[in-house]
């Protein structure tokens, strides 16, 4: 009997299964010490992939699973397909620049969502909210790039 190739589609979602089931799982994965050993696990019905994909069906490109509550584990109600952008909105305020969220004009995003939509610098909305800088400013003001300027690194003097 004859097996039928993955498409690519098929492929992205299948890895994103096993990803899941191995990152609750598996205590040799690198993941397992943020999930499995936190307690998250996966539905009874998800260990197997059919149902994982009827349930949640084929994984869009540029999205990956995410867990609506992070104090749950994986299954239908609590899971859908979704982009970094998203999953930061989603993830617990941490000390780090990617999980930051800020607001200005009732619009929700991360630093590095806002640095692409801003044209600034990748760590420029960052350093300005930690030399204190009011956040609209530090949203509003132009950067470098935005300007347009060049800037020369200090160590090798080729432009940055």
């Amino acid at each position: 009997m004859w097996k039928t190739p993955l498409t690519d589609e098929m492929r992205r979602t299948r890895n994103s299964w096993r990803a899941m089931r191995s990152r609750c799982m598996n205590p040799h994965d690198v993941s397992f010490c943020r999930y499995g050993a936190r307690g998250v696990t996966v539905c009874d019905e998800w260990r197997r992939f059919a149902a994982f994909l009827m349930d949640m069906g084929v994984r869009p490109a540029g999205k990956t699973i995410d867990r609506v509550d992070g104090s749950k584990g994986y299954c239908k109600a609590n899971c859908r397909w979704a982009t970094k952008e998203e999953q930061t909105l989603n993830r617990k305020l941490v000390p780090r620049r990617n999980s930051i969220v800020l607001e200005l004009n009732g619009k929700r995003q991360g630093v590095p969502a806002w640095t692409r939509e801003l044209n600034l610098g990748t760590n420029t909305i960052s350093r300005r909210l930690a030399s204190g800088w009011p956040l609209e400013l530090a949203l509003t003001a132009p950067g470098h790039k935005a300007l347009g300027i060049i800037r020369k690194s200090r160590k090798t003097g080729a432009a940055a």
